[in-house]
């Protein structure tokens, strides 16, 4: 993957104003807020879009171009603020490099989960992350129930309790956690539950990923490189 081309510093690059100009999305999503750090974005069944500035050394501790050290790093990053790593993925948004992640939470006042996907597009001395959420509604763990049934009976852990089998990490099977991704995460059963924040959250990324365009002074700044300067 190459790297972006640049020969101004990213300090020295006129970024546009407005947080909201700096990215062209598609058409689903419609700005109710903004401010200099965060734009807010809704489609017409809810789903939230944010695009976020950090002025800030990205904290990422990987290489950009090494998808094992990054599923590392955000595994470490998911467990530590209590979520469940879906996944990890190198990415380009237009012609800038990105990480592509997925994550799942669980919501407090409900049951259920909220479902989080992302593209962190870091830099020399900045970085944005253009996420979408959306969240379980009504009716919860329909598509845990459906899946579960079609495994057949599942195994207990005599000593923990646990469903044998149903947690997974994605990319290490020796991984375990306290709260993990489940089979019935996986993206084959998509199709059969195509209303599920999951299956949306996955649609939206595959949309952003192939028609996101970024200003043209976003696509002059440094790129970043690790080990980051000043970290």
């Amino acid at each position: 993957m190459q790297e972006e081309p640049s020969a101004v510093p990213a300090q020295q690059v006129a970024v546009a104003s407005r947080l909201s100009q700096q990215f062209e999305l598609p058409a689903q999503w419609v700005l109710q807020q903004e401010n200099e750090r965060i734009a807010i974005f809704r489609n017409e069944v809810g789903d939230v879009l944010t695009v976020n500035y950090f002025m800030a050394v990205p904290d990422i501790e990987a290489s950009i171009d090494d998808v094992d050290a990054l599923r590392a790093f955000y595994r470490r990053t998911a467990e530590a603020n209590g979520l469940a790593l879906i996944e990890t993925e190198l990415a380009q948004l237009t012609t800038l490099r990105a990480v592509r992640t997925l994550f799942k939470a669980r919501m407090n006042q409900i049951r259920g989960f909220a479902l989080i996907g992302a593209y962190t597009l870091p830099f020399a001395d900045r970085s944005y992350v253009i996420k979408v959420e959306s969240m379980e509604q009504g009716v919860t763990g329909m598509r845990e129930a459906v899946v579960m049934a079609l495994m057949g009976p599942p195994q207990i852990h005599e000593a923990t309790g646990e469903l044998i089998g149903w947690g997974q990490d994605p990319y290490d099977p020796s991984h375990r956690a306290e709260f993990m991704r489940n089979q019935a995460d996986d993206q084959k059963f998509d199709a059969q539950f195509p209303d599920h924040p999951l299956s949306k959250v996955r649609r939206y990324l595959v949309e952003l990923e192939s028609s996101v365009q970024a200003d043209s002074s976003i696509r002059g700044l440094q790129p970043f490189s690790y080990p980051a300067q000043g970290h």
